[in-house]
């Protein structure tokens, strides 16, 4: 752990909270989200909805907006479905069911975080050492 702490320091230091941050974001909470599954187990093993808020924020983007777009079914067994979108980055849509709306929601932003995980990071442009920009 002293290593990886060594490393996150170094970056800071160099490139300032930006890149430590990118990286952190692209080293390791993507690669973990990637690997998460929420299909298999009756209560979330992470709250995607939070971790999808956070990542989103660490590209600058806008905060995600979830809608329930249907509910069907007798009250007793009824079945939500929720999409999510994230309005700045391409409307990047997730669309899940779920015998409660927090399942549904959970389910669409893990979509989401899955997309966003395949995406290129976005780049700010670099400034030139002459002061103009890139």
């Amino acid at each position: 752990m002293d290593a990886l702490e060594a490393i996150l320091a170094a970056l800071y230091l160099d490139g300032g909270w930006p890149v430590a941050r990118d990286f952190i974001v692209r080293a390791i909470v993507e690669p973990e989200l990637a690997h998460m599954k929420l299909e298999t187990s009756a209560i979330p093993v992470m709250d995607f909805k939070s971790a999808l808020q956070e990542a989103v924020q660490a590209r600058g983007g806008p905060q995600p907006v979830y809608q329930l777009v249907k509910e069907e079914g007798p009250e007793h067994k009824k079945t939500f479905t929720v999409e999510v979108r994230l309005p700045g980055l391409g409307q990047i849509v997730g669309r899940a069911q779920g015998a409660t709306k927090k399942r549904a929601e959970q389910e669409a932003a893990r979509q989401v975080l899955e997309h966003l995980s395949a995406l290129p990071e976005a780049r700010p442009p670099q400034a030139r050492k002459d002061g103009g920009a890139a």
